[in-house]
């Protein structure tokens, strides 16, 4: 019997914590960096704007929340 091929188990659903706290999954690090700087920085210059530092901030905290939401509801852990 070839034990490796059916693998039954769960797979293990990252722990991200509470919101404000939580930790980006190692998997998923490259791609919220990447997504971070696409929407902080690029798609304003692209669109000719400029952000202030207040709305820096505020960009990134919207940012953090959607992705985290969009987590927790892919993995099931709401």
């Amino acid at each position: 019997m070839n034990y490796e091929v059916n693998d039954y188990k769960e797979p293990k659903k990252p722990k991200l914590g509470s919101w404000p706290f939580w930790q980006v999954p190692e998997f998923y690090a490259l791609s919220y960096v990447i997504r971070l700087a696409l929407v902080l920085f690029i798609l304003p210059y692209m669109f000719g704007m400029q952000l202030t530092p207040i709305g820096v901030f505020i960009m990134f905290i919207i940012f953090d929340y959607v992705t985290y939401r969009g987590l927790k509801s892919v993995y099931g852990l709401e």
